[in-house]
């Protein structure tokens, strides 16, 4: 075999060996994710948020209602998604049933770009995060009768068919 040749076998099949372990390591990394998102959702579940009144009032209740929450440094199309979703179960309810809040200084950048046009509550001291052990987010929370979380959906980090399952839990109540 001429140099060329073994230099060119050497280069694939390093070549190969590398992308078959990223492969497996992309795999990992986002089983990994995966377990931890669902853990973290199960740990919030039938959690009361005690702090939602310092940061929507007395006067707004949510229970059986939507809260959707999310940070600014959370990632752009995720936040979207999870503008999409409030706005498709606001359409579908015909009225408020989503609650947005934000720690976000660009709040108007953001809901100019989702064309969203209700009121977003601003969460200066990252209240509901820090009360739930610094949840993921963007989050779209559903409660119960009682005020309690009830079911929540991590726009981005679930599939559009979860997303829809969840939209749909809000109509079950």
């Amino acid at each position: 075999m001429k140099p060329n040749r073994i230099s060119l076998t050497v280069i694939i099949i390093i070549n190969v060996f590398l992308f078959s372990c990223r492969e497996s390591k992309t795999k990992n990394i986002k089983y990994e994710n995966e377990n931890i998102y669902i853990k973290q959702k199960a740990s919030v579940i039938h959690r009361k948020i005690t702090t939602l009144n310092a940061i929507l009032g007395n006067t707004v209740d949510v229970s059986n209602k939507v809260v959707f929450i999310y940070n600014g440094l959370d990632c752009e199309t995720c936040i979207d998604i999870g503008y999409s979703i409030s706005k498709r179960i606001d359409k579908i309810k015909n009225k408020k049933f989503v609650f947005v809040i934000t720690t976000s200084t660009s709040i108007g950048r953001e809901q100019l770009r989702n064309k969203y046009l209700e009121y977003v509550f601003y969460d200066e001291h990252d209240l509901i995060r820090k009360e739930l052990k610094y949840i993921f987010t963007p989050a779209v929370i559903l409660f119960d009768k009682e005020k309690r979380i009830k079911l929540v959906y991590y726009p981005g980090l679930e599939n559009e068919d979860e997303g829809n399952n969840f939209i749909n839990n809000c109509f079950k109540q």
